[in-house]
């Protein structure tokens, strides 16, 4: 039953889609919009700007390119058998995601959408309000689940002891959102379906009305972050006034990203070699002589266990994108507890992910900087990335000199004021000291610079911080990597060559087959 109700949504959801994409594009082919384009910018709240912004708007209703309207086209799609499946809320919806999606990348704020393929599919249905269908199920006055139309209902799965967290945790936390959803406090049901462990799951998400709860305290310093691939430097400062020297720096850590990855990252590499092995068995017309893989993969006939393979990879994906969330999660929220004013370097994560490929896979350096930024703002702060181009902050001393280091070089060591220091962790410290240069006029960044002469006071009256600190030792130990017993195939490999071997010896210097019981005869 979901599993039909949601290939049904994935239909609407593209029929939609194909049709803001149309529209977007009768949109831009209108004279009226390129003459809106050709209309001055001006600033925000000004008349210029809301004459500009009125052509625009009026090219796209001209076009129907509207919420509204893309909203009443999905509704006129629930004809015949989707009628059955997809509710008219949830067909709302669905077209005002399309619309947002190509809003996104009608305003160079996102990439082009795609359509939804049948293998993904489409993962969340959600109705506008609790007049939709979906709704909370009550028993006794208690919430059980989520109630689909009249008759069908999903239960909440009963909690049990999971790794990580205890089950009291969950309980609590269960508990807690059940009161508000009695309070009434819900304003709408999402579901969510989600691949774990080869099977289907169903999440109910409560659009809850009012404030989030505070669960932690929110300081009011500044946080400057240097970040790596793999590493993350961070230096706090407990005031988020970049003149006061009153406030020192009062801490200075290297840590890494997500430090369990690695052991999902190497089952995860044990089981691609798996599948690999089953790849080369099952189509070996997929290889070239030379083992290389061909352009056009000729795989399809996969066998069970195969697809067992796949299976377990996808869910160790899932439970590495989940630890690493998490792991992400609990480190914004310590610096959190520092202050709301993230400062960060500008990067191109996309040379990050040629470059690095495994590092960004395991370790998402970009997620971080997207958390960071998402939890700032609404705890009222918010991420400054600042250009590096006119910053240097790697190439800079806080005496004033400037000397470009190789990647390999680690720690900074200045020959003019004698300063030794880890190379991160002083890219960090001088990201505290960056401002801004705005234009009074049109209110825009000018550049970014650098206030050397206020870092070197800080640094002179600032208490004693260990600036040659290092990861952790639990971080940087080489670990063992475990032997794992080679298989009956393997060990008969093995045993073939390791007798190949010996005969052709024994065969060579004609050496007796046990010379020690030959000795012994002879004796």
């Amino acid at each position: 039953m979901e599993d039909t109700r949601f290939e049904a949504a994935r239909r609407v959801y593209n029929a939609c889609l194909g049709e803001a994409l149309r529209r977007c594009q009768m949109v831009r082919s209108d004279p009226a919009f390129d003459i809106a384009k050709t209309m001055p910018r001006a600033k925000r709240g000004s008349k210029e700007s809301g004459e500009r912004n009125k052509a625009f708007n009026e090219v796209a209703n001209a076009h129907g390119f509207t919420e509204r309207a893309m909203m009443t086209f999905a509704s006129g799609l629930r004809q015949s058998w989707v009628r059955d499946h997809v509710p008219s809320q949830e067909v709302q919806v669905l077209g005002r995601r399309a619309y947002v999606a190509v809003r996104r990348w009608h305003l160079g704020l996102s990439g082009k959408p795609r359509f939804k393929t049948p293998n993904r599919g489409l993962r969340s249905l959600e109705c506008k309000d609790l007049n939709g269908d979906l709704k909370p199920a009550f028993e006794n006055g208690i919430c059980v689940g989520i109630k689909q139309g009249k008759a069908n209902t999903l239960r909440f799965a009963p909690i049990k002891p999971a790794a990580g967290r205890k089950a009291h945790d969950l309980k609590l936390e269960r508990d807690r959102l059940l009161m508000q959803v009695a309070e009434g406090r819900v304003r709408s049901i999402r579901l969510v379906k989600s691949m774990v462990r080869g099977k289907n799951t169903f999440r109910a998400q409560f659009v809850m009305e009012g404030h989030p709860p505070k669960r932690h305290e929110v300081g009011d310093g500044t946080v400057s972050i240097d970040l790596g691939p793999s590493f993350v430097a961070v230096v706090e400062r407990p005031s988020s006034n970049t003149h006061s020297l009153e406030a020192p720096v009062t801490g200075a850590a290297i840590h890494q990203l997500a430090e369990g990855a690695g052991d999902y990252t190497r089952e995860i590499r044990r089981l691609q070699r798996k599948l690999d092995r089953q790849h080369r068995a099952g189509s070996p017309d997929c290889f070239r002589q030379d083992g290389t893989h061909k352009t056009v993969c000729e795989w399809r006939n996969r066998s069970k266990n195969a697809r067992q393979t796949q299976s377990s990879i996808a869910e160790i994906h899932r439970r590495l994108a989940a630890y690493r969330k998490t792991a992400h999660g609990t480190m914004v929220t310590e610096w959190l507890s520092v202050g709301k004013h993230f400062h960060a370097e500008k990067l191109n994560y996309v040379t990050w992910q040629k470059n690095f490929p495994r590092s960004v896979r395991d370790r998402a350096p970009g997620e971080l900087i997207e958390i960071a930024r998402r939890r700032a703002a609404s705890a009222g702060g918010g991420l400054y990335e600042y250009s590096t181009w006119t910053t240097a902050l790697s190439q800079t001393c806080v005496c004033g000199r400037k000397e470009r280091k190789p990647l390999s070089q680690r720690t900074h060591r200045c020959p003019d004021c004698g300063l030794v220091a880890q190379r991160d962790l002083l890219s960090a410290y001088l990201g505290l000291f960056v401002h801004p240069e705005v234009d009074l006029q049109t209110g825009e960044i000018i550049k970014d610079t650098l206030d050397l002469d206020l870092a070197s006071k800080a640094w002179s009256t600032g208490p004693d911080v260990d600036w040659l600190t290092k990861p952790s030792e639990d971080i940087t130990k080489h670990r063992v990597r475990r032997q794992q017993r080679p298989s009956q195939r393997s060990l008969e490999r093995i045993k073939a060559r390791r007798k190949r071997r010996l005969g052709s010896d024994r065969g060579a210097r004609q050496e007796p087959l046990h010379p020690s019981s030959t000795a012994r005869d002879a004796a």
